[in-house]
């Protein structure tokens, strides 16, 4: 039965190579595992390197530049938007539920009421070597350097030097440890 889900996953994903063509570029071994999506604007372009995992109910959508480099696994629940450019390392590990976006709503107040016009957008980078882990969001320009860790449920807005750990205590501030061998989390 395992061996049928892995095959069915990789079928996907090549279905989505093939009916992307010129938008979905790189390696042709991945997995896409049952209701992952994986959508393309027509000004979208989105670059996978090889052994990507897409879990079940994930989601990557390539309205601007998105690439994801080699060894990536996606889990549920999670989703990749890019409006503008979302450029995510090798070797990295997105937990469950969790949202990087390039974008967020230009809104303003006419006579009271809320309009949201446009997005405003910022590059989203995402180095090598780091794990991300439960319900966390990064967003628009946010900046994650090699060899970091992001623990459950935090909001990632700006930049995160390499080899760092990023937590919440209890009073909700934020831990950020410089090496992960002196972290105690």
């Amino acid at each position: 039965m395992k061996i049928i889900r892995v095959l069915s996953a990789y079928i996907r994903f090549i279905f989505h190579k093939l009916y992307y063509l010129k938008s979905l570029r790189g390696s042709w071994i991945g997995l896409m595992f049952w209701n992952a999506k994986i959508l393309i604007e027509s000004n979208g372009d989105l670059k996978l390197g090889k052994k990507i995992i897409l879990s079940d109910y994930s989601e990557l959508k390539a309205i601007g530049s998105l690439v994801i480099g080699s060894k990536v696994f996606v889990n549920k629940y999670s989703r990749i938007i890019s409006l503008d450019n979302i450029q995510i390392g090798s070797n990295v590990l997105i937990a469950q539920f969790v949202t990087i976006l390039d974008h967020d709503h230009n809104r303003i107040m006419h006579h009271g009421n809320m309009i949201f016009e446009n997005y405003n957008t910022g590059p989203v980078y995402i180095g090598d070597n780091v794990l991300i882990g439960d319900k966390v969001t990064i967003l628009k320009g946010s900046h994650i350097g090699n060899n970091v860790v992001i623990g459950a449920n935090c909001v990632i807005n700006g930049l995160i030097p390499s080899n760092s750990i990023v937590s919440f205590k209890k009073d909700s501030q934020i831990i950020l440890k410089n090496k992960i061998e002196d972290a105690k989390i």
